[in-house]
């Protein structure tokens, strides 16, 4: 029952917000520039801090600590780490240290550092980039380089979460260092993985000051409709200092934990950042969960609503005299505690009460896509998230709108890749973003790609970006936004609106030419459409662009076309083309040569009933009837038929694939279209080897031949490939002829063409 809740809820509001889900700009490195750096090797994990000055950071990763300055990439260097700790030690394992742990101590003068080689964690105090004296790892870093193992470095005290063994059974919180003295937590039965952790504070009296960790663990709950992970929030006092000699001797006596809340089903947590404001209670914690459908979501809480479910709530399972008894305060000294109280303290730590999100106790955002990270900056009076995905791309989300307004996706890397690490550098607002092999720098503030007039710049709802008079531009108290809403009549109140004139394109084609017009999309949350002679005709989409194919010039084609986008109620003309008729029929004349199908098409025939595919035609067993590549007609000189038998295999011998030869002018457009026959195949072209992407565009495979050359000559096939078998399912040959520029000759075979696909169909 459960499950259908779940379904039903999550129908209503993904569908209802997918618009939204969107990115409305898409930015490649094309549009803006990406700083760069190339890591030596291969890097399994990579650990990112900010460095002295505002243009570098500290990268750990494997065997290396490398300060990068992309400021000044002169001034970049990189060290080799505990090289000589693993000679001097002797040890069995590898040399090669993957760092898991890095901080900047001592008000950023020296760095505390871990690493592991997979068999003995090692870490070490050092200078920016100096000699490093090894210290015991043990309880501070983990052994595996894959193990998460959250840590926090405040007022020389270090809070760690690694594994105390490295057969992966000691996970627990332990303190190190400081006055207060090393403490740590039980041994837990229960699997469970550290996602973060953050300080609570600071609180007006210094001795309330607590660390938050958040984690997930395995359910004990067996019930079917049970999650089989639960996400928590474990609390301990700093100024705890443990137990007496019988009761929690060296282990935390303030410890809690409550569950964390994500709506039905997200019960697993995939990471975790805190946004700190003034006052601790208005702190910010932004959340992203997982459910086993591999659906993501993002919920928000303050820190004031997880201390009052700590400082409120009931403990689980405890009887109502031991209530009382726990406190919920920090003391100076726990080690003087009574013993009942300690006694209390050990055996209830389970809040009763769950940790609920703002919002009305609903996720802020619910998506079907793989989000890994999620990072918040303050862009006062603004919350911007940025969320990345599986595929190396970060998306820029808006936090404070229902539904979530996504301002645009970043693709900082030119290959699908990994993100191992995402950094915000809040003075300077940029962004870090790593890799195995490299790590990019993103500034946030470059806007000029958000729009050219006023109401681009203002619809686009960045709070990094607003309109100075001249063009879109870092924000400040002289620009104009609305990133609540995004209304542009702040443009003409404010008197920064100035007219767009489209820019304007005059083609001559021949008779019967074949071409497409392409406008590009500006914005993925506008509506697009061409204008021609009044009528509004329909965009065919296809990455990144709006297009209209001309599959036949005539008279009635000629004429102004305009295409037109509409978002927010704000209509504009973004690019306009005039199509004029060559009438001298002499010249350019197309010429077209086919090789199945036929050149008309039969009327009335009878044969059509049986089918439209080639194996119910076979079946059929009529003398009078065969297949001819595209439709079940009247019987050939070379049939596929199998009157005897009906045996559907002689389809697959008789291999009719439908093909095409096309003879295009040199520099021609042009256009190949294939049917998409199945939404679970995956379509790509043939061209002498080389596989082509398909450009997807309502129900049909495209592939575009924008200027034709000798290059482009040869056999095309457009493939399907689907549970293992591949298929042909249509096949072109472009000829080049020395003829006038725009020329294109397969219009009418290629509209019969397609009729005979879609009736397959």
């Amino acid at each position: 029952m459960l499950h259908f809740i779940w379904i039903l809820y999550v129908f209503c509001t993904s569908n209802a917000s997918e618009y939204h889900h969107s990115p409305r700009i898409i930015l490649t490195e094309k549009d803006i520039p990406f700083r760069r750096h190339s890591l030596n090797g291969t890097h399994t994990r990579t650990e990112l801090i900010l460095g002295p000055d505002d243009g570098g950071i500290y990268v750990g990763g494997h065997r290396t600590l490398s300060y990068i300055d992309f400021q000044m990439p002169n001034q970049s260097k990189e060290v080799t780490l505990f090289e000589k700790e693993c000679r001097d030690k002797q040890t069995t394992g590898s040399c090669d240290y993957d760092i898991t742990i890095l901080h900047k101590i001592k008000n950023g003068t020296e760095m505390f550092v871990c690493g592991t080689n997979g068999i003995l964690p090692v870490c070490c105090q050092m200078a920016q980039l100096g000699s490093c004296s090894s210290s015991s790892a043990e309880g501070m870093a983990p052994f595996s380089v894959k193990e998460k193992a959250p840590s926090l470095y405040i007022e020389d005290e270090l809070y760690t979460t690694a594994n105390l063994y490295a057969q992966g059974d000691g996970v627990g919180i332990r303190r190190h260092f400081g006055k207060r003295g090393k403490i740590s937590s039980r041994a837990n039965k229960t699997e469970q993985r550290f996602v973060a952790m953050a300080a609570s504070g600071p609180r007006t009296d210094r001795l309330q000051d607590r660390i938050y960790m958040f984690m997930e663990e395995k359910n004990l709950d067996k019930h079917p409709d049970s999650d089989h992970w639960v996400s928590r929030v474990i609390q301990v006092c700093k100024a705890d200092r443990g137990g007496t000699k019988n009761i929690l001797e060296r282990l935390w006596t303030s410890l809690m934990s409550a569950r964390l809340y994500c709506g039905i089903h997200f019960s697993r947590l995939l990471d975790v950042d805190v946004l700190h404001a003034t006052n601790w209670r208005d702190s910010k914690v932004y959340a992203l969960f997982t459910n086993p459908w591999g659906m993501r979501a993002v919920c928000v809480y303050t820190m004031g609503t997880i201390d009052k479910v700590f400082k409120n709530s009931k403990f689980k399972n405890s009887a109502g005299s031991a209530q009382d008894v726990r406190r919920r305060e920090c003391v100076k000294n726990s080690q003087t505690l009574p013993r009942e109280v300690l006694k209390q303290m050990k055996d209830y730590q389970e809040m009763e009460d769950w940790i609920r999100p703002m919002s009305d106790s609903s996720p802020f955002m619910v998506s079907h896509r793989h989000y890994r990270h999620i990072r918040a900056a303050s862009v006062i009076p603004h919350i911007v998230l940025f969320l990345s995905l599986d595929s190396g791309k970060v998306q820029a989300v808006l936090a404070e709108t229902d539904p979530p307004f996504v301002i645009a996706e970043l693709q900082p890397f030119r290959n699908r890749t990994h993100i191992q690490n995402v950094l915000l550098q809040p003075s300077t607002n940029k962004m870090y973003v790593s890799t195995s092999s490299e790590v990019v720098e993103l500034d946030l503030l470059r806007c000029t790609k958000y729009g050219q007039q006023c109401e681009d710049c203002v619809q686009a709802r960045n709070p990094y970006c607003g309109w100075d008079g001249t063009r879109c531009t870092a924000a400040s108290n002289a620009t104009v936004q609305d990133v609540m809403h995004g209304n542009y009549k702040v443009c003409e109140e404010a008197g920064k609106t100035d007219e767009y004139v489209a820019p304007r394109t005059v083609y001559s084609l021949p008779l019967l030419a074949e071409y497409f017009l392409l406008c590009p999309l500006k914005s993925g949350h506008a509506e697009y459409s061409w204008i021609h002679r009044g009528r509004r005709l329909e965009c065919l989409l296809a990455e990144g662009h709006c297009l209209l194919l001309i599959e036949n010039m005539t008279a009635e084609q000629e004429g102004n076309y305009s295409c037109v986008s509409t978002e927010g109620g704000y209509e504009k003309t973004l690019i306009q083309y005039e199509l004029r008729l060559i009438t001298d029929h002499n010249q350019n004349k197309p010429q077209t040569t086919t090789v199945s199908p036929t050149s008309e098409v039969p009327e009335a025939d009878r044969c059509t009933k049986y089918g439209q595919r080639c194996k119910d035609c076979v079946q059929a067993r009529d003398p009078y009837c065969d297949w001819n590549g595209t439709q079940c007609t009247a019987a050939s000189n070379n049939p596929v038929q199998d009157v005897e038998h009906g045996n559907y295999k002689v389809c697959e011998e008789a291999g009719k694939t439908p093909r095409m030869e096309c003879s295009l002018s040199l520099l021609a457009k042009h256009f190949l279209l294939c049917p998409l026959k199945s939404g679970h195949a995956e379509y790509s072209w043939i061209h002498r080897g080389r596989r082509l992407e398909c450009l997807p565009g309502e129900g049909h495979c495209l592939l575009l031949i924008e200027n034709m050359s000798a290059e482009q000559e040869g056999n095309y096939s457009c493939m399907s490939t689907e549970g293992g078998h591949k298929r042909t399912l249509i096949q072109y040959e472009l000829r080049l002829e020395s003829r006038a520029r725009g020329l294109a000759s397969c219009a009418l075979p290629l509209i019969f063409l397609l009729f005979s696909l879609i009736l397959l169909n």
